[in-house]
């Protein structure tokens, strides 16, 4: 059975894989979709220093929208709520 650290460890490790595929995805079709587009060390630490710098809002933006679904059914109940009709109560109930 795995321990919490080593669960920590293997998650971190698979997040660092994530952002590295990431980073040689974009370089790749950076050099490949033109071929005036040379990967010099200034483009690169250039887009290394964005994409730091995008990392935190981009693994923000999930949980935001899943935010934004729940305010709007949210909306909806307290809408359909507050133009509902009133009861009446009849006259032989206690």
């Amino acid at each position: 059975m795995l321990t919490n650290i080593e669960i920590s460890l293997i998650c971190r490790h698979c997040t660092a894989k994530k952002q590295l595929i990431k980073l040689q995805a974009s370089f790749t079709t950076y050099v490949l979709s033109d071929p005036n587009n040379v990967l010099d060390a200034n483009t690169a630490f250039v887009s290394l220093t964005l994409f730091n710098l995008l990392r935190i809002p981009l693994n923000i933006l999930p949980m935001l929208i899943v935010f934004l679904v729940q305010c709007q059914v949210s909306v909806q109940r307290i809408n359909k709520f507050m133009n509902a009709g009133e009861l009446v109560r009849h006259p032989n109930s206690s």
